[in-house]
């Protein structure tokens, strides 16, 4: 999703396109968060495109004409969905993965919704009381 992210907000600055520049600053300095994702394989896919279809490399970007939307919806399970606003200034230190005998989690940094696990945790304390 960032990737996608950083994708479409370099489509819709000004100025020229250039696809090495694509290549090596918007995936080559992409620090992924999956240790499955092989951004070695999706450099070597762009270089087989230069390749294969010997397209322009360099041109004027035109960002009136990308009707593509930033990716904000993050799917967490059937009945919660994460909705990013906009690009998140610091993930590392905002989201973080964990796991335990009883599954795996995406914490969150927030004040807002430390207080309202706690007062999930609260309710359901005064439940069984």
């Amino acid at each position: 999703m960032l990737l996608w992210n950083a994708t479409v907000a370099y489509f819709r600055s000004e100025g020229e396109f250039n696809l090495s520049y694509y290549r090596d600053e918007t995936i080559g300095n992409y620090i992924p968060y999956d240790d499955g994702f092989n951004k070695d394989e999706l450099i070597a896919k762009v270089n087989k495109l230069l390749q294969k279809y010997k397209f322009d490399q360099r041109f004027d970007k035109v960002p009136t004409e990308i009707h593509k939307r930033f990716k904000n919806t993050l799917h967490l399970t059937d009945e919660i969905d994460l909705i990013l606003k906009h690009n998140v200034a610091n993930p590392k230190k905002t989201f973080k993965a964990y796991e335990d005998a009883d599954g795996k989690y995406l914490m969150i940094r927030s004040d807002k919704g430390y207080q309202y696990a706690e007062d999930i945790k609260q309710n359901n304390a005064n439940n069984t009381e």
